[in-house]
């Protein structure tokens, strides 16, 4: 084997869900360090490597809550970085991100009390005394909440373009150094105090990255830039005119191109190339003539990519491309895998686990023991009818990626007194409402009241009525079930059963569907999140010690 070493987490029966390092061999493959000693997890998240010999990551030792970590691969040399929230609390760093030069920048959630909470950019070294805040949007901007999930890419020249808000010119595409002189806004896009609202930034390793953004003349477009503002530009307008394209899964093939989907305004999504200009972008003939069916776009190495796609006569198979339609073909006819195939991404769910109360006007009922036809209370006072009622009993034990089907444990009282009643489990998807909007749970865990359980297996239910509505589970105001098109993630939904569910959705036109049908906003960064975080606090603080560490030790 090489001397390349890969970092991971494994739990071995004994000593919870560790740091492991592996050279491919069995010799070569063991605990890096028992970091919460004995059956506790540390749960090593955000795994990345510095680029000089160590790795960092995100960790709970059992004392200091989940701080930043660094490794090289030794008991000895492994640490954590520095306490940034200290005492028992956590500053959940995500979004790591290495300049290429030694250092990496990242994003905590909390910081000595939670005063910023996730406005704060960050730089280190892996070291204490190279571990400082970059720059503060706080307090009239903000940063998205984890800006790992495709707000934030490294161009491989020491420099990392991200979106931000500095309360003046709304969220829009900045860079950094990883010094405060060396970060600025790249490029206000959307004019005036609007919102380009740059996401699903992909780093195509020339030194440019590709994001979609949002003006007014255009829509959602595909937008390049290599961090200044000379250098930043819209791609294509692949929908004419204000209409949206909305290009998402972009995916570099390594050769200066990428793919990505999206929409020219003919009816149907599409299959793209780009190498960055407008002459250089286009569709690949469409796999299948009444619309692109593919997902998991999956780049091997070799200007290549594979991804899953159905041409109305296979099913779902494999399919391969090197961004030309003569080298766009299918991999293989794999005798039933039409009906049961992993995508790779699935859409967002909104799940509630077994046992969870359920509002009624006959009193709570079990979730699962709901029918299609029962009426269940609605939060404003009203009722509605159950249109149907999804169920996926989900082997988080076997899923590559299990923290993405965990449920999420809210505490009794989080919200409020009787906001839940009792102890609520719901997939991390799962919107609740609090400050009039809709955020997913998973971005309001805290550590204390809201955490997720490590599970080996998990049966979700969810619940559609004729319109998106707020359902009472145990007390709390959640969300029914809205239909961008992912039956497949249950078990009697229709056609394909995706077998490895990872709740994260990825359908390009989920947000033009929201838009229109959802009950709420859908909140997944900014000033209501803030609040909603800042009153989780705030609660938990005024909460039983008993409770606030049952509650933590249930994760």
């Amino acid at each position: 084997m090489s001397n390349i070493q890969v970092f991971f987490d494994a739990n071995d029966g004994t000593h919870g869900t560790e740091l492991w390092v592996t050279d491919g061999t069995a010799a070569g493959t063991s605990m890096v360090k028992d970091i919460d000693p004995g059956a506790g997890s540390s749960g090593p998240d955000y795994i990345t490597p510095l680029g000089n010999g160590e790795v960092l990551f995100s960790a709970i030792d059992g004392t200091d809550g989940r701080e930043l970590w660094v490794t090289n691969g030794t008991a000895a040399g492994t640490s954590m970085v520095e306490d940034i929230y200290p005492g028992p609390y956590s500053s959940y760093p995500s979004g790591i991100t290495p300049l290429g030069n030694g250092e990496a920048v990242f994003q905590p959630d909390n910081d000595n009390g939670g005063r910023a909470q996730s406005s704060q950019l960050w730089v280190t070294n892996g070291t204490a005394a190279g571990t400082s805040v970059v720059t503060n949007f706080s307090p009239a901007g903000f940063l998205p909440t984890n800006l790992g999930n495709g707000f934030i890419a490294a161009l491989g020249n020491g420099e990392a373009v991200f979106a931000g808000n500095d309360g003046t010119h709304g969220t829009e595409l900045w860079v950094t150094n990883g010094t405060a002189v060396g970060t600025s806004m790249v490029k206000d896009i959307y004019l005036g105090a609007g919102s380009s609202a740059p996401q699903d930034i992909t780093a195509i390793g020339n030194g440019e990255a590709m994001f979609q953004a949002l003006t007014p003349a255009y829509g959602w477009e595909l937008w390049v830039t290599n961090g200044t503002a000379a250098g930043t530009s819209m791609v294509k307008d692949i929908n004419p005119g204000g209409a949206n394209s909305l290009p998402q899964d972009i995916t570099p093939l390594g050769n200066g191109e990428a793919l990505f989907t999206a929409n020219d305004g003919t009816g149907a999504w599409g299959l793209w190339v780009t190498n960055g200009t407008a002459a250089g972008t286009s569709m690949i003939p469409d796999v299948y003539p009444t619309g692109f069916e593919g997902d998991a776009i999956t780049a091997i190495g070799n200007g290549e990519a594979l991804f899953t796609a159905t041409d109305g006569a296979t099913g779902a198979e494999l399919w391969e491309t090197n961004g030309t339609a003569a080298g766009t073909s299918i991999v293989a006819d794999i005798p039933g895998s039409s009906s049961f195939i992993d995508t790779g991404f699935v859409p967002n769910v909104t799940c509630f686990s077994a046992g969870t109360g359920i509002a009624t006007p006959r009193g709570e009922v079990a979730v699962e023991a709901l029918s299609v036809g029962d009426s269940v209370s609605l939060a404003d006072g009203g009722a509605a009818e159950v249109a149907w009622i999804g169920y996926r009993q989900v082997d988080a034990a076997r899923h590559p990626a299990p923290t993405k089907v965990w449920p999420v444990r809210i505490t009794a009282g989080a919200f409020g007194t009787g906001w839940p009643h009792q102890d609520l489990l719901l997939s991390p998807d799962h919107a609740v409402f609090v400050e009039d909007v809709l955020i997913p749970v998973k971005y309001l865990i805290n550590g204390s009241t809201v955490v997720q359980v490590p599970v080996e297996t998990v049966t979700y239910y969810h619940i559609e009525l004729h319109q998106h509505d707020l359902l009472l589970a145990e007390g709390l105001p959640v969300e029914s079930y809205l239909d961008t098109g992912d039956r497949a993630n249950f078990a009697n939904g229709d056609g394909v059963i995706r077998l490895f569910p990872d709740l994260a959705n990825r359908r390009p036109d989920v947000a033009w569907l929201w838009e229109l049908n959802g009950y709420a906003p859908l909140i997944l960064f900014g000033p209501e999140l803030d609040a909603a975080r800042a009153r989780l606090t705030m609660i938990a603080a005024n909460l039983s010690p008993q409770t606030a560490d049952a509650a933590r030790r249930c994760a």
